[in-house]
């Protein structure tokens, strides 16, 4: 398993641990860095689960990419 793999597993330790993403906050989108990258994920409450939805290098447009009609 890889360190990155790693850090998205452990989430699940403390779900709500990392920030909303700034201007965002009503998508429930979180964000952890993790060196040059950026895991991405939302905390299902019905569920009780945690849905990675993308990990990406910091660099990139995020808001291009996850909301991509505004």
């Amino acid at each position: 398993m890889s360190e990155l793999e790693a850090r998205c597993l452990t989430l699940a330790d403390m779900p709500r641990g990392y920030p909303l993403l700034a201007g965002r906050e009503a998508s429930g989108i979180r964000g952890r860095p993790f060196g040059d990258y950026l895991i991405l994920y939302r905390v299902e409450d019905v569920a009780a689960r945690i849905d990675v939805l993308r990990v990406l290098r910091g660099a990139r447009d995020i808001d291009a990419l996850l909301f991509p009609q505004d």
